[in-house]
């Protein structure tokens, strides 16, 4: 997912994006309620005409960098490890703070010339009770799964992941998966029932092919994610440039917010509810 923010934010300059002179920083990185922090660091890659190696970008991998999360009673500073269940495959993270429904977390960072910092908090999760599946029509291996829950009442903002496989361990956002409640619950008076579809994200290990429905066979981890209002407008501008940006007669003119001071990218606090489900199997939500 940085990857495909660094592009964005630098790939059409003159009609998005400020000109801004030498490297950039970019930050990836969430706290989740129950869970330990993760932060992931990139600079700036520009978009060049020709094509270039995957290999040639882990060049601008932040490592050896400094991050410390902050929950405003301690500050902890980040251990910084090669992961390869994460892309880019360098993460920062600690077993010293665990994210808390309703705490607000700083992040800090400093990198070669960069110094950034961000804001977030973790608003109350929302469970996911269950994942269904449909056989999609006129194929034998592709299913459609539908996410189900209940939207309380009030303004609540949420955004869709999904990862595949059983040992998989980074979530990516689902196509289309970045709503309110105004989309799902839009009275706000009452809790309601809500079947909200799961669409799958294309990846750079995709071999699938492009298709926004999941393979047969595939384990499937399902996240609900609410969040604050600022990681929502972030994860909504990725959202609508990523569907909008193509198409030459409703462009999408704004960039992507950010909630990083001094970069790029996103600092967010979820409050996290997941399933699991085994695609194509009558044994659904494992656990």
């Amino acid at each position: 997912m940085i990857l495909m923010m660094v592009i964005i934010f630098f790939s059409c300059k003159d009609n998005y994006i400020p000109e801004t002179e030498g490297e950039q920083l970019v930050v990836e990185g969430w706290i989740k309620d129950g869970e330990y922090p993760v932060v992931m660091l990139m600079t700036s890659v520009d978009v060049e005409m020709n094509t270039r190696d995957i290999k040639e970008l882990y060049e601008h991998i932040g490592n050896w960098g400094r991050v410390v999360v902050s929950d405003g009673e301690k500050s902890v500073i980040l251990t910084g490890m090669y992961d390869t269940d994460y892309y880019p495959p360098y993460v920062y993270t600690t077993t010293d703070i665990k994210g808390v429904a309703g705490k607000t977390y700083t992040l800090d960072v400093v990198y070669n010339k960069h110094h950034a910092m961000a804001v977030t908090t973790i608003p109350a999760p929302v469970k996911l009770d269950s994942i269904t599946q449909s056989r999609v029509e006129d194929n034998d291996t592709l299913w459609s799964l539908s996410a189900h829950f209940v939207a309380p009442q009030g303004k609540c903002y949420y955004s869709l992941f999904n990862k595949i496989g059983a040992d998989a361990q980074q979530f990516i956002k689902c196509d289309v998966g970045t709503f309110d409640n105004s989309a799902v619950n839009p009275e706000m008076l009452h809790p309601k029932n809500v079947t909200y579809p799961v669409y799958r994200t294309k990846t750079l290990d995709d071999y699938y092919g492009v298709t926004e429905y999941f393979v047969e066979g595939d384990t499937v981890c399902v996240e609900l994610c609410t969040m604050d209002s600022t990681s929502f407008n972030v994860w909504l501008d990725y959202q609508n440039i990523a569907s909008l940006s193509g198409n030459m007669f409703v462009p999408y003119t704004r960039s992507i917010r950010t909630n990083i001071n001094g970069g790029y990218g996103y600092w967010c606090g979820y409050g996290a509810s997941h399933k699991w489900t085994v695609i194509g199997r009558t044994i659904q939500n494992l656990r």
